[in-house]
């Protein structure tokens, strides 16, 4: 049985091209319940785990969110993933390029920012009931970067990319609401923001736990219609 439950791609794709300028689509449910608690355990055993810290800074507020980072998870619902989101698009249009898991109890300030790559599927798996806040999500902004920036400009806040934010934006962004095993497929040159939130820790040690997968993709395709 496949770890991923049955979809309507072509649906999903359809609100990922429409919902311009910040271009995502909610995926509810997106692994079947025993593969998503499968892949949490599976993370949280992982090696790897390393803490940082990162400041954050958007419209006059400051603090920083202290976090664990594992730039390499390991499981075997991984490739699974993968695996179906070539079906989706083709194995000659899209190639996965980067895959890192995030776990953190608080984000008090919005920090904008892009990923690598063209687009990102993020994938939330950490229990309802662990969300103090109900919220925590995730925040997309109505700017995207531009294809001459620098990793460095649109990532971190030492090269700008809040700032770029604060000068371009008018003011609409989204929020997509937690939920888990609820994932959020989106273009990867979308400046987004893990929402304000409260989490309480989970086996392990982490709470809020975020898995991100990065793909390289033809732009046409992402707003074709």
């Amino acid at each position: 049985m496949s770890s991923i439950n049955l979809h309507d791609w072509k649906a999903i794709l359809h609100r990922l091209r429409s919902t311009s300028p910040h271009n995502y689509a909610v995926i509810y449910e997106f692994l079947n319940r025993d593969a998503a608690h499968c892949l949490q355990r599976d993370i949280l055993r992982n090696s790897g785990w390393v803490r940082r810290t990162i400041l954050r800074r958007f419209n006059g507020s400051t603090g920083e969110s202290v976090q664990q980072f594992n730039a390499n998870p390991q499981s075997e619902v991984l490739g699974e993933i993968v695996e179906c989101m070539v079906r989706q698009f083709g194995v000659e249009e899209l190639s996965l390029r980067n895959c890192w898991a995030i776990a953190c109890d608080t984000n008090e300030v919005l920090f904008p920012h892009c990923d690598g790559g063209d687009l990102s599927l993020n994938l939330w798996l950490s229990p309802d009931d662990n969300n103090a806040s109900r919220e925590g999500g995730m925040r997309f902004f109505d700017v995207k970067r531009t294809s001459e920036m620098t990793a460095l400009e649109y990532a971190s806040a030492k090269g700008g990319c809040v700032e770029f934010v604060e000068r371009n934006s008018n003011r609409n962004s989204v929020s997509v609401e937690y939920a888990f095993n609820r994932a959020v497929l989106f273009d990867a040159w979308t400046f987004h923001s893990t929402d304000i939130s409260s989490f309480h820790g989970v086996a392990g040690g982490f709470s809020r736990i975020n898995l991100t997968f990065t793909f390289d993709v033809r732009r046409e395709l992402l707003c074709s219609q």
